[in-house]
């Protein structure tokens, strides 16, 4: 008669598949968490550029008969911004510029190229009054006014 040897410990092959599970879980934890943070770091940046439309309107406003244009140092000091709007979250700058019509853009730099992207469709209003695009060097720009 032969004997059954009862088995211990765990084999090498039940040792990867547990490995593989594992990893598959971090593999797809690890992407939930990216794009969480990605579309909050979006909405972010809609808020701040919502904040930017509103302090520039202001400006606007208060400044019409004004030969100076309006740029973020001034909306900064004239307490319509926090000094934090003046950089977005990728670390990047953001600037406001204003023509002599009194068009008024802005530009954020550092920006990654398909956040920039999933930024131009998300700032592009309905109506066309709103553009936005991006350019060669990471940068978005988009109209306020």
């Amino acid at each position: 008669m032969t004997q059954v040897r009862a088995q211990r410990g765990i084999s090498l092959l039940e040792m990867m598949l547990v490995l593989v599970v594992i990893a598959s879980i971090l593999l797809v934890v690890f992407h939930y968490y990216t794009q969480t943070s990605q579309q909050q770091r979006v909405s972010s940046t809609l808020k701040q550029l919502d904040r930017i439309t509103l302090a520039s309107s202001h400006w606007e406003r208060a400044h019409r008969d004004d030969s100076y244009s309006i740029n973020m140092d001034d909306l900064v000091k004239s307490g319509l911004l926090i000094s934090e709007d003046v950089t977005n979250v990728w670390g990047g700058g953001v600037t406001v510029t204003e023509d002599n019509e009194h068009h008024v853009a802005v530009s954020m730099s550092g920006v990654p190229s398909n956040v920039c992207r999933t930024l131009v469709m998300a700032w592009s209003s309905s109506d066309g009054s709103r553009s936005s695009h991006c350019s060669d060097q990471g940068d978005w720009q988009g109209d306020l006014l």
